[in-house]
């Protein structure tokens, strides 16, 4: 799915009878579309511990690990196999309790949807919809609908990652549902 798609997408979900056909366009559309992209495309990238996203940098011995600057989240660190470890925070940076080498996970700030997997793709495109919602449709009923939309295919999308990538980071989120 393209950037182009999903902002098509979110705009079927409206329902709006316009598509939008280039990018650069100028019609309205296009424009709350550009307004409204990074928003949506970093809510949904830094709402979860993304395991088909995340980045492992490693850290040369124990000592001080920066954040890197395309990070939208960052996860921790994690040991030699990418079980998180223990750490503290001082001026930026984090620093590893237990003293042996480790590496920073994150999850960078992607720009290109095909690199997403599809369940992620999917979540942006209700979230882009229900902040399209309020100011090209002005229905408020729908706003609210979609904005729950949102935050299921984020939760759907999750799950399908964490059971995907075979790491489930630290959400718990089949534990919460089981006990709902």
């Amino acid at each position: 799915m393209t950037k182009l798609d999903i902002w098509n997408a979110a705009l079927a979900l409206l329902p709006h009878d316009i598509r939008v056909l280039a990018l650069d366009e100028d019609s309205t559309e296009a424009q709350r579309c550009r307004e409204n992209w990074d928003g949506a495309r970093r809510k949904v990238l830094a709402a979860r511990e993304w395991g088909a996203l995340a980045i492992d940098i490693p850290a040369c011995g124990p000592g001080p690990v920066y954040r890197p600057a395309n990070a939208l989240r960052v996860v921790g660190l994690v040991d030699a196999r990418g079980r998180r470890i223990r750490s503290t925070h001082s001026n930026g940076a984090l620093f590893a309790v237990c003293g042996f080498a480790a590496a920073l996970r994150y999850i960078p700030d992607v720009d290109d949807p095909e690199a997403w997997p599809p369940a992620v793709q999917d979540a942006v495109v209700a979230e882009l919809a229900a902040r399209l919602c309020p100011v090209l449709t002005d229905n408020a009923a729908r706003e609210a609908d979609l904005r729950q939309e949102a935050e299921r295919r984020i939760m759907d999308a999750g799950e399908l990652d964490a059971n995907e990538s075979g790491w489930s980071g630290t959400d718990g989120m089949s534990f919460i549902r089981a006990r709902g």
